[in-house]
């Protein structure tokens, strides 16, 4: 499979590579191409070409995510290199880059890849899942980048822009419509309000009914409806100043999210016997029929907005001023029937969640020409977060939960409604600095720095469980709980050095040793460990990466073709993981976090685009990434694994989970004119990625086998006076192929959990008219 996957990808390079000039391409008289557009960036905190900054950075724009349809953000796994973004509800979503991200779920831990959107940082990796809608590009960055953005970046950084207000008049309607009563409608309205000052209004609708059947009532289940606001000013007073600020909101609720049983649950399965024996009939036993049999509501209430006001001020002596305030709000509260099953067994877990964030950014880069370049600031954050974990179990689930053990704890766990509550609270506070050393006129050094001091608590708690039987009711597994009140002080430094030389005009080889930390914090996920470990089971520690790179940038045959490449090291020590242990005196796992040895992730990196002629734009990017575990002897056992006396298994040489060691994404776009201004455009993209292991514990179970998507669409643009029109046919999952985001290990009792998986949208076809005046 590996083999094949490296042929198809040196095929489509030389695809590429033969639509260059003085190749045989197609009509005789078809003319030379125009240049590839220029792409800006800011991954040094200023503006910047992309092929000028020796970082490897991969970028999607608004317009390739319009014309496929591709609105939600797990769509971009299928556009960036060394990409997985891991998703079954908004709690869960999980960025990772090279592998390194996906961690376990915990509100008390945070993401090792950087989220930003319009240079805000964002807490929780929720508050990035709303529809991409009138997004202006988004920046991949890879590798710790801990030096100018935010905190927490040892994997790499995601960083997503809107489009700005402009200075000009017009409105812009859109209404897509599809298979499953798909739909996508959104409206854009642009007004000048004066020579100075303009305003941008978006809104948006999405639908979907859902592609998963229930046969417990016949109905569709992961689903979605989605509505947002986004609401922004440009105030341009002077060439001196500019004030950009936006308020955004957006809600959703769904039946997403909905698990489908996976692996491990066939008729001999522990969960299958046992769930049987309490009344459960229909057990699904193949996942890829993309079927459920639930009894209980399934719900996903999602609220989230945020204010921002980003200022910049050119000084006198062209150094530039950048302040960013933000403040953001994010909540999440879910129904789940938790035990895969038609019987009333766990009818109702998750997590509420409620997080708000307050930050600062103050910045200045000095002007750029002279023999050194400049960026320094200070980041200030405050974060609060709460969680809510709630178990309602039924009549049976005492016999289902213990099994032949159930006696004398007969009722002890069956109608019991149990609830954990968990908070934290963080303050960050950083100074960071960076430069560019221009020591010859091919020859620049760069150098970073970061400093980051953060203040946190945290705080788990269960009541007493109402219901149940009190008199015999386990004090260690369901009783009341106290962590009281813990307390964590970090000092995270964060360095960069690179050396960047060009070796031809368009052509810059450059060389990177980075450091990075990411902080520690506590296990939130209910009472977790606690009652039988003590409070001090509940924290873990920093998370440490060094990172090396080897790459290089060119530009060839009059900027129509960029091939950009580069080799990659990371070791990460201490990696912050889930495991489960035996506590002393107990005879059952008990889920905890801990920080493993540590993981390695190596491997090359490549992203093609070309204009081969006219009008034909290609794209092409992929990578080859060998993660595993380098040391991790208290690992997570699987279903079929034998674990040790304290209920653990190695995972020492072990693959990474979620990292898939081949992804190979490709696709273009071509236009023609048809006559007078009417336009006819084709566009595609193709994404593979090879299999990976999606639960931690790299079980049989839980494998995600290899899988490619196609998305395609057509249409036609007629521009008629100041009235545009934009009609087309689109296609998203071309093959039907049944394909799963994530995997991971359920759990409803106390051994042998089954596997449940996050199924992917199945084909989709519609079209879309879209109007502009």
């Amino acid at each position: 499979m590996q083999k094949r996957a490296a042929s198809f990808f040196l095929f489509n390079a030389l695809v590429v590579l033969g639509s260059m000039p003085g190749t045989s391409y197609g009509a005789a008289d078809e003319p030379l191409a125009e240049p590839l557009e220029t792409i800006v960036v800011t991954a040094r905190r200023r503006e910047e070409l992309l092929q000028e900054v020796p970082i490897p950075i991969s970028t999607v724009s608004g317009k390739t995510l319009d014309q496929l349809n591709l609105y939600d953000v797990t769509d971009l796994q299928q556009l960036l290199p060394s990409t997985t973004i891991q998703q079954i509800a908004n709690r869960s979503t999980s960025f990772s880059i090279r592998g390194l991200g996906n961690n376990a779920v915990n509100e008390g831990l945070e993401t090792s890849v950087g989220l930003y959107l319009d240079n805000v940082y964002l807490g929780r990796p929720g508050m990035l899942v709303f529809p991409m809608i009138d997004l202006e590009q988004v920046d991949q960055l890879r590798g710790p980048q801990g030096t100018l953005f935010g905190k927490n970046t040892t994997a790499g950084l995601m960083s997503f822009t809107t489009r700005k207000p402009v200075f000009d008049n017009f409105t812009t309607l859109s209404y897509s419509g599809g298979s499953r009563d798909y739909m996508v409608a959104q409206g854009v309205s642009n007004t000048q309000l004066s020579e100075a000052a303009a305003v941008r209004l978006t809104a948006y609708a999405t639908h979907d009914n859902g592609w998963l059947q229930n046969l417990n009532g016949g109905g569709d289940l992961n689903g979605n409806n989605n509505q947002g606001v986004r609401a922004q000013l440009l105030v341009l007073p002077s060439a001196a100043f500019n004030l950009r600020v936006i308020a955004d909101y957006n809600q959703q609720d769904s039946t997403y999210g909905t698990p489908v049983p996976y692996g491990n649950a066939g008729p001999g399965s522990t969960y299958a016997r046992r769930a049987t024996a309490a009344g459960a009939t229909n057990l699904i036993t193949n996942p890829a029929n993309y079927q459920v049999n639930v009894n209980s509501q399934q719900q996903m209430k999602i609220r989230q907005g945020g204010v921002s006001a980003e200022a910049n001020w050119l000084l006198a002596a062209g150094h530039q001023l950048t302040s960013i305030t933000a403040a953001r709000t994010w909540s999440s509260h879910p129904k789940t029937d938790a035990d895969l099953s038609n019987m009333s067994l766990i009818y109702n877990q998750g997590y509420n969640v409620d997080d708000s964030q307050i930050s600062q950014e103050f910045r200045v880069a000095s002007p750029k020409g002279g023999a050194l370049d400049y960026v320094g600031g200070v980041f200030l954050l405050t974060q609060t977060i709460r969680n809510n974990l709630f178990i309602n179990t039924g009549p049976n689930y005492t016999s289902f939960y213990l099994g032949t053990n159930a006696f004398p704890y007969t009722n002890s766990f069956s109608n019991v409604n149990s609830q954990s509550y968990g908070s934290g609270t963080t303050n960050s506070y950083a100074l960071f600095g960076q430069s560019v050393w221009h020591v010859t006129d091919r020859f620049d050094v760069t150098t970073g720095v970061r400093g980051t001091f953060e203040q946190k608590w945290g705080q788990t708690y269960r009541t007493t469980p109402t219901g149940g039987s009190a008199l015999t009711l386990q004090p260690g597994v369901a009783g009341a709980w106290d962590s009281g009140v813990m307390t964590m002080n970090n000092f995270s430094p964060s360095f960069l050095l690179t050396g960047g030389y060009q070796l031809a005009q368009d052509v810059m080889s450059y060389a990177t040793y980075s450091y990075g930390e990411k902080s520690g914090g506590f296990n939130m996920n209910g009472v977790a460990s606690g009652p039988t470990l003590g409070a001090g089971s509940l924290q873990v520690n920093p998370e440490r990466a060094n990172n090396f790179e080897l790459g290089v940038k060119s530009s060839w045959w009059d900027q129509r073709l960029v091939a950009n490449a580069n080799l990659f090291l990371t070791q990460v020590n201490g990696y912050q993981s889930a495991s489960a242990t035996v506590p002393p005196g107990t005879s059952s796992p008990t889920w905890i976090l801990i920080n493993a040895g540590g993981v390695r992730t190596q491997g090359v990196e490549l992203d093609l685009q070309a204009k081969p002629i006219n009008r034909l734009s290609l794209r092409l990017n992929g990578s080859y990434n060998d993660a595993y575990y380098s040391s991790f002897e208290n690992g997570v056992c699987g279903a079929e694994m034998t674990p040790t006396a304290s209920g653990t298994c190695s995972l020492t040489g072990q693959p990474l989970n979620g990292a898939p060691r081949w992804i190979m994404n490709t696709g273009g776009e071509y236009r023609w004119p048809i006559a007078g201004n009417l336009e006819q455009y084709t566009s595609g993209n193709y994404a593979w990625r090879s299999w990976t292991y999606g639960d931690i514990s790299d079980s049989s179970y839980s494998v995600i086998p290899s899988y490619g998507l196609l998305d395609l669409a057509t249409g036609i643009r007629v521009p008629t006076g100041k009235t545009r029109w934009d009609a087309s046919l689109w296609v998203k999952n071309l093959t039907n192929n049944h394909y799963w985001l994530m995997t991971y290990q359920q759990t409803i009792m106390n051994v042998n959990n089954p596997y449940v998986g996050a199924a992917g949208a199945p084909r989709t076809i519609g079209a879309t008219l879209k109007v502009g005046f």
